[in-house]
């Protein structure tokens, strides 16, 4: 942190604590290339993480050649959304909600996602978007809802349905560097907090080329024994296209051999929701209370028995639906939640379980100091700002 200059600015009346309400700082006289801040963008939400077809990643800008020295990090994009990052000078805008949803087949004013994209696209602002992975991750959306309300021993509701394949490629000793590095570069041999991890053991590898082929090692119609590495690793399934194209362009030989396969029982990272215990028992209406302060939430809407004493508590910011059943085979007593279905609230309230919903964009809005908070941490010579936009469309609650 040495030499560093932070300027802490509070632009919205939020009152989120323990996380600053908007992260303004700046670090003088450095930039970072994109495709760099987006790596620390994946270590922050891990596209792994996301759920299918789930739209995330960037969805405007280039990655070769783009210097970055500020950013706007903000729940929505919308055009005031894309002014407000112009006049901060940020050339990036890091959000938690997708822009584009579905392929786009024109680029005019007739939809709000293509007028924002037009808007992006004039002002040379890149869009980097973390939906679901933001959700599920470490420090995310679900993650920070359960600190801000107080829970304790913290845990993940749903497991992520990540599958994982172990990768295994056969290298001549004087390429197993370079393999290697394009292997974890391109995603594969990461474990939470660890990256890089592989294993390798020496032996002999032989073969016979043909007369046509162009062999990097022996000549062609002639047997060949080479020291090579064994060298593997895991990677997510969803990242193998890109991890064997990176490792094929890395390696010497005109046909590297590679095997992937497909491993069980490999889902047990962070997924959709948390649950955790308070530190005191509290009735619904209490919990309600304390949640609505702590969010700084305008409304909030209860379902249950709100003189029901709850300690186990469930939370899943924007829509929960998706992690009912889950809520309720952990026995929880409440489910603090941005959204919930009608006919959920009724299953959830027949089995027991009080719900306080806050509002999609009051349960994840948190998010954008949080995020800027970790950001400003991890990118040198990146100014980081948090959007002071409240893009929610709710503006008023009529009683």
């Amino acid at each position: 942190m040495a030499g560093r200059r932070a300027c802490y600015t509070s632009k919205l009346c939020l009152n989120v604590a323990p996380f600053p309400t908007v992260v303004e700082v700046s670090f003088q006289g450095e930039t970072m290339k994109l495709a760099a801040i987006i790596d620390e963008f994946n270590r922050l939400a891990p596209p792994h993480l996301a759920w299918p077809d789930d739209p995330i990643g960037l969805h405007v800008g280039r990655t070769s050649g783009d210097e970055i020295d500020s950013l706007l990090v903000a729940l929505d994009v919308t055009p005031p959304v894309v002014n407000e990052a112009a006049e901060a000078g940020a050339q990036l805008i890091f959000a938690h909600h997708p822009l584009i949803y579905r392929p786009l087949k024109q680029l005019t004013d007739d939809t709000a996602a293509q007028k924002t994209v037009r808007e992006l696209i004039r002002r040379d602002i890149a869009l980097f978007v973390a939906h679901t992975n933001l959700d599920s991750s470490e420090t995310g959306v679900c993650a920070t809802l359960a600190t801000m309300i107080g829970l304790q021993d913290v845990q993940p509701l749903m497991n992520s349905e990540m599958k994982q394949c172990k990768v295994v490629v056969y290298v001549p000793r004087e390429a197993i560097d370079r393999v290697y590095s394009a292997l974890c570069e391109a995603g594969a041999g990461r474990f939470g907090e660890y990256r890089d991890c592989t294993f390798r053991v020496a032996g002999t590898g032989t073969f016979t080329a043909s007369e046509n082929a162009n062999p990097a090692i022996g000549r062609p119609g002639e047997h060949s024994e080479v020291d090579e590495f064994r060298l593997e690793a895991t990677a997510p399934a969803g990242s193998i296209e890109r991890v064997l194209a990176a490792v094929r362009a890395a390696h010497p030989y005109e046909m590297p051999a590679i095997d992937v396969y497909p491993l069980a029982g490999m889902n047990g990272e962070p997924g959709l929701g948390r649950t955790g215990s308070l530190p005191e028992p509290l009735t619904l209406a209490e919990l309600a209370k304390k949640t609505k302060a702590a969010l700084s939430a305008k409304t909030v809407r209860l379902a249950g028995d709100t003189e029901k004493l709850c300690s186990v508590i469930a939370v899943c910011g924007g829509s929960g639906g998706a992690c009912l059943d889950d809520a309720i085979r952990a026995c929880c007593d409440a489910f603090v939640v941005g959204e919930l279905g009608y006919h959920d609230a009724i299953e959830a309230t027949e089995r027991g379980m009080g719900v306080i919903a806050v509002g999609h964009g009051d349960s994840e809005r948190i998010i954008v100091p949080r995020v800027a908070e970790l950001l400003a941490e991890r990118l040198d010579g990146v100014k980081v700002t948090a959007s002071a936009i409240c893009t929610s469309p709710w503006r008023r609650s009529l009683g």
